[in-house]
């Protein structure tokens, strides 16, 4: 597998798979909270909060200077940055680490961090959320929105959008999911229905056909198709949304869009 080096570009600071959520900067830096420590017994790494890079480096120098080394990675997170995401993704599949969700798995975290676990674990009252990726079909729409008057701003944005596809079908391809697991639920279709939702999950058997396998449940069956209304029920597809020129509402953005 080549190497893909990390552009400069400062698009990838801005890129990030996280929830709308409310505008006061309070709810702002209560949503960007992170911690992560490792368990009593040292069987675990337990990451709770937003995926950013500072706490994605304190979770890797972590696990580095464990030992005896952790073998499960505890974590609740609504989302966060794409290259951080992939970054704790890729140390879970590496190390053949267990991956247990203890509350909301959402976004970056639903995307290459739950799919990358050797055994994946569901506890009680915990959720998946997806709401798109780098296959999404609004990130040139939102490219235009944020660059308006600056077509060399734009151009640069798009570079940087194109090389963050590749890394992220990268990622897929060397843990063996197919990426159309993180839109599917953006089909036209599914948008229509579903004009409000936060998200989408799935079926264990449609997760299963994008390659996530030996997913258990602790303690309870899967969430129903209904009961959830800011999620939805999507299904498996296997051909990528069509591009949009509108925004998607609730879809993955950029962190300061509105």
């Amino acid at each position: 597998m080549h190497t893909i080096l990390l552009p400069t570009l400062p698009l990838l600071c801005l890129l990030l798979l996280a929830l709308p959520g409310c505008a006061s900067n309070k709810a702002r830096e209560e949503a960007s909270r992170a911690t992560v420590t490792i368990s009593s017994d040292g069987t675990r790494l337990v990451y709770n909060g937003k995926i950013k890079a500072s706490t994605v480096d304190e979770a890797l120098a972590l696990y580095q200077a464990a030992n005896p080394k952790p073998d499960t990675l505890d974590i609740s997170s609504q989302g966060g940055s794409l290259y951080d995401g992939i970054r704790l993704g890729m140390l879970v599949y590496k190390q053949q680490l267990d991956v247990r969700i203890f509350g909301e798995c959402a976004s970056s975290c639903a995307n290459y961090i739950f799919p990358a676990g050797r055994n994946k674990y569901l506890l009680p009252n915990s959720r998946l959320l997806w709401h798109g990726g780098m296959l999404q079909p609004d990130w040139r729409a939102r490219i235009q929105q944020r660059y308006p008057n600056d077509a060399h701003a734009r151009l640069r944005a798009i570079e940087e959008n194109d090389w963050l596809q590749q890394y992220e079908a990268a990622f897929f391809r060397r843990i063996g999911v197919d990426p159309l697991l993180t839109v599917c639920g953006q089909h036209p279709a599914w948008r229509q229905q579903f004009p409000d939702t936060h998200g989408f999950d799935y079926s264990l058997e449609d997760l299963a056909r994008f390659g996530l396998g030996n997913i258990h449940m602790v303690g309870r069956s899967w969430r129903p198709a209904i009961g959830d209304s800011a999620i939805f029920r999507a299904s498996f597809c296997d051909s990528a949304p069509p591009v949009s020129n509108e925004l998607i509402k609730n879809a993955s953005r950029y962190e300061e869009d509105n």
